[in-house]
């Protein structure tokens, strides 16, 4: 089968390409290991910022109803496309929609 061979041939070439980059003996894997952290560097990490709200951006048009700071980001992506979001769904619309999945 031909698509057996190429992706054997795909396979052996991301091989060689990690092998050609140089694996670390397993001594070297241990002292790179045990080097000593550093945390200045780590705080700066986004995981450890801490959390505050974002600005909620101003919507340009008041046809479509913003009920969440989620809606304004939504809609200033859409206006800045200059696209319009579709209109509200029915209840058997949702109903269609959530018995289809």
């Amino acid at each position: 089968m031909k698509w057996r061979l190429h992706y054997c041939a795909l396979a052996c070439a991301a091989l060689h390409t990690v092998a050609a980059g140089g694996a670390p003996a397993p001594g070297e894997a241990r002292a790179a290991a045990t080097a000593e952290p550093d945390f200045t560097k780590a705080r700066e990490f986004w995981a450890f910022q801490p959390v505050t709200a974002p600005h909620v951006p101003k919507v340009q048009s008041s046809k479509f109803k913003v009920q969440n700071p989620v809606d304004a980001f939504v809609l200033v992506k859409l206006q800045a496309k200059a696209l319009q979001p579709a209109p509200p769904a029915s209840k058997t619309e949702l109903i269609a929609a959530f018995t289809s999945i």
